[in-house]
């Protein structure tokens, strides 16, 4: 059985971006059309609900720390000024990047499990057979999960160097790091359906490498979509679910 989507795949790089920009809405279709698959997104959406208020709340409080409560003094010059405001800058922009990799670590740690399971489902309702399924070893999902959150948060203390060039190194250094936050993302929602057939991270890197357009466009979306209040929850697991349908559909591309 194809994926739901019956539009031809686009061939330009920017419709390839829109295509995967768009996966997490055509996972909601799809979940709405299956109304039974909500139930195991249940407890991923239940999870992220609270690891989001928990990293909000951590956040809040980190962020009135550093902006109120600076552990030293400025001068009342123009040029101290200027130099409180490129450190509050500098501050506000690693501080998210550090609420934003807890929210990841969490969030991808503890849902990875059921959203295996969720979409395990999806491809029964694709036609894949059971028996085309191998069962994922906790073991292995977990320790690939922490190859790239090791990547995203090495990257990221990388790129923190940029910030030190007054607002052109903030907006550069916040692009980039938005690129290779999405790229990872990406790769880890492809990486579902692939690894419930059995492929390992070598061959998950080179059908995302492949397909990069896709899985930069699918990363941007989810995170663009999960930074807002209880929508986030919720993008995940048809996220998720998206990455599974276009996975589909690009294999019979090939095929």
């Amino acid at each position: 059985m194809p994926a739901s989507d019956d539009h031809p795949l686009p061939t330009t790089s920017m419709g390839k971006f829109l295509e995967g920009a768009r996966s997490p809405l055509a996972g909601l279709a799809f979940m709405n059309r299956h109304p039974a698959l909500w139930r195991y997104a249940a407890l991923p959406i239940l999870i992220n609900l609270i690891i989001t208020t928990i990293v909000l709340i951590c956040g809040v409080l980190l962020f009135v720390w550093v902006i109120d409560d600076r552990p030293f003094e400025m001068g009342d010059t123009w040029v101290w000024l200027l130099l409180e405001i490129l450190l509050d800058v500098v501050a506000v922009v690693v501080l998210l990047g550090m609420v934003f990799a807890l929210w990841l670590t969490l969030g991808a740690l503890l849902s990875d499990y059921f959203l295996e399971k969720l979409v395990r489902q999806v491809e029964l309702r694709l036609g894949l057979s059971p028996d085309e399924m191998r069962d994922v070893s906790l073991l292995h999902s977990a320790i690939d999960t922490l190859k790239s959150l090791t990547l995203l948060i090495s990257i990221n203390v990388a790129l923190l160097v940029l910030h030190v060039v007054p607002v052109i190194g903030s907006i550069v250094g916040v692009a980039a790091s938005f690129y290779w936050i999405s790229l990872i993302f990406g790769y880890e929602l492809f990486a579902y359906p692939l690894t419930l057939r059995g492929k390992r991270r070598a061959e998950i890197k080179a059908f995302t490498k492949a397909h990069r357009p896709y899985m930069l466009g699918l990363g941007a979306s989810t995170i663009g979509l999960g930074l807002i209040p209880i929508v986030g929850a919720i993008t995940l697991t048809t996220a998720a679910t998206g990455a599974t349908l276009l996975h589909r559909r690009l294999s019979d591309t090939q095929t």
